[in-house]
């Protein structure tokens, strides 16, 4: 019932997460990540999906996959 419409529901996350969660956001796109079960899930450019937890294992992502040119990431973020 909330498609479309400008309210979100998210989960709590610890601090420690949620700035994990913030960077993976930055890096991905915003319709890439998200959470569940306090675990931070991440839409992979290979159409893969990862579960990470600590900010060793998403900066192990980043390093894999670096960000894409600003016009595809763009795109992502719309």
């Amino acid at each position: 019932m909330l498609k479309g419409t400008k309210i979100t529901l998210t989960e709590f996350l610890t601090k420690s997460r949620q700035d994990i969660f913030a960077e993976a956001r930055n890096h991905f796109g915003l319709k890439k990540c998200w959470s569940a079960d306090g675990v931070i899930v991440i839409l992979l450019p290979d159409k893969t999906r990862a579960k990470i937890t600590s900010s060793l294992e998403l900066k192990k992502l980043i390093s894999q996959y670096p960000k894409s040119s600003s016009s595809s990431q763009a795109k992502d973020n719309n």
